[in-house]
This record gives C-alpha cells, structure tokens and sequence, in this order.
C-alpha cells in the first residue's frame, strides 16, 4: 500500500472518529477540530490515484437511518449555527439564487462515503480495497470535496467573526 493510501486512510479514520464523538466537545472545540482537520483531508483526498475499477460489488455499510441519527445529533449540536447560505454553482453566469446549506448535513455526508470504505478497509482483500479507493476516489471528486470546501469557508467565517457568542444556540 503506498504511503499516500496509507495517510488518506489515517486521516479518514481521525475525521470519523471526530465526527462520531462530537458529543465530547464544546461546539467551539468541535468546530475548531473540524477545522483544522478538513483541510489535511482535502490534501490527502488529491493523493488518491484512481485505480481501474473493479467488479467488486462492496454494499452501503451505513444506512440511511444511521446517517440520519448521525446528521440529527449534528444539527442539535450545531444548532442555527448549522445553517448557511450560498450560491449553488458560483461559476455560472449570472447571479444565482441562494441556497440553504448545512454544516451538519456537509459533516454527515462526508462521514458516510467516508465509514463506507473504512468499515471493509480491514479485509486482507486486493480487489476489495482497490475497490474502497475507486469509491473513496469518485466520490470525492463527485460528491464530499463540494460539501468539504462550502462547511469550511462557513466554520472559517464563524471563527474569523466570533460567532460563538452565546446568544446564538
């Protein structure tokens, strides 16, 4: 396994673990952890060489109610600060309308594809993990760098701010 496989997979697990114990944290605390380790994600993500894909059928490990369970405990963390606007494609002509987003929602997608792969990494399996990197790898590209980029320019901006003031829940 090559040295850039290796740290994606490192830094997905940090990410995971962070997302699923963020009931241990302050929402500052939270929030500043995320930030500071989405960018290293992001980085290591643009290291993923996309292998052939394979005839491997890997299923959703995560269900949709586990998401949800996931995504809910977010926002009730997150509170309004979970809501931001945006606009939805930036580099069409024109302004666009604006769009709600969620950093709750953002965190929860990214951890799904992410504990996807990570939940069959540990099979000894060549075909298997080329498969999880090919996932890992499309999904990225067409999918989680999207909700990556738009909830760190938001945690950015609380920080940049200080929006943690206390009238905000």
């Amino acid at each position: 396994m090559s040295q850039s496989i290796e740290a994606f997979v490192e830094i997905a697990k940090s990410y995971c673990e962070l997302i699923e114990g963020h009931a241990d944290y302050s929402n500052e605390e939270f929030l500043a952890r995320v930030r500071e380790i989405l960018p290293l994600l992001y980085y290591q993500a643009l290291g993923l060489v996309e292998p052939e894909c394979t005839d491997v059928n890997l299923e959703r490990d995560v269900t949709h109610e586990q998401w949800q369970e996931l995504f809910e405990n977010l926002e009730e963390k997150l509170g309004l600060r979970s809501i931001y606007w945006e606009i939805y494609d930036p580099i069409t002509s024109g302004p666009g309308d604006p769009v709600a987003g969620s950093i709750a929602d953002d965190l929860a997608d990214i951890w799904r594809d992410l504990k996807n792969g990570l939940l069959n990494w540990d099979e000894d399996s060549a075909p298997i993990r080329q498969e999880i990197i090919w996932q890992w790898h499309f999904s990225f590209h067409n999918h989680w760098s999207s909700h990556l980029v738009d909830t760190l320019r938001v945690i950015d901006r609380l920080f940049e701010h200080d929006k943690f003031c206390d009238d905000i829940p």
